[in-house]
């Protein structure tokens, strides 16, 4: 039995390759993936430099209102401690009691270290050393004036003593005492809110920073999983059943030789 003359062996025929488009594929999505990652490793590094500085400057910045803070509360001691020097020299040049005297004298033993202490948190700026300094002599000429009565008094002239305090000795050294005080008092206040907002704005900065840097990572990782969905997009789905192909390819190929055979 002849074969047909139309039956002619059926070439083995691969499926078709794109290895060289794949890998030209593969080459972009390789670079596109390598400058994303390189972009979001200089984000990563800016971010970083900021978030350091901004934390430099928040502790800087912390320090700066801790000292405004300490001002004010130096600058209230040193008021305090005067208005003690006063009563005790009044009770003493009116009681002639040891006790009152021990207070007076308590007094004017703490004012020196309280004013250097208050000159120590204003960091020489000029215009607050300037209403220190002004303050400091004040309390000295108020102190001077505080101490004339009591040392009548020890003399053993104690009305003498009293005639002075009574006529106001001192009293417009006090006035204005109370206004260089307060005038002080108010530029510290703006110093420490002036500090506070510095502070607030370091802190807001580090948190953009912490944010950023979320942001960073985050984005690093979604570039990841988009490489890979990229690559297994090139490469296709799997060839089901090739080698059934193959082998049905080989058996049409041998049936002419069968058939001759027959």
């Amino acid at each position: 039995m002849l074969p047909p003359k139309d039956v002619s062996p059926l070439p083995l025929k691969s499926a078709p390759s794109n290895d060289r488009n794949d890998a030209h594929a593969d080459m972009n999505v390789s670079r596109r993936v390598l400058f994303g990652f390189l972009l979001a490793a200089l984000a990563t590094v800016l971010i970083g430099i900021a978030t350091y500085w901004s934390s430099t400057e928040r502790e800087r910045a912390v320090a700066r209102l801790g000292n405004a803070q300490q001002s004010i509360q130096w600058l209230q001691k040193v008021t305090r401690t005067l208005v003690e020097a006063e009563s005790g020299q009044r009770g003493f040049l009116l009681s002639g009691e040891p006790r009152y005297l021990s207070v007076y004298e308590i007094a004017v033993t703490k004012l020196p270290e309280q004013l250097d202490s208050l000159r120590r948190t204003l960091n020489n700026r000029e215009a607050l050393a300037q209403s220190e300094k002004e303050l400091e002599s004040l309390v000295q000429a108020k102190l001077d004036e505080l101490d004339q009565p009591v040392k009548l008094h020890r003399s053993g002239d104690a009305k003498a003593a009293l005639n002075l305090m009574r006529s106001g000795h001192g009293q417009a050294t006090m006035e204005k005492l109370r206004q260089v005080s307060e005038g002080f008092a108010t530029d510290l206040q703006q110093r420490a809110d002036e500090r506070r907002d510095e502070w607030r704005t370091c802190r807001q900065l580090v948190r953009l920073g912490d944010w950023g840097r979320l942001g960073a990572a985050a984005g690093a990782h979604w570039h990841g999983r988009r490489h890979d969905g990229a690559r297994a997009g090139h490469q296709g789905p799997p060839i089901v059943g090739g080698p059934r192909g193959a082998g049905a390819g080989r058996t049409a190929a041998r049936r002419p030789c069968a058939g001759l055979a027959g």
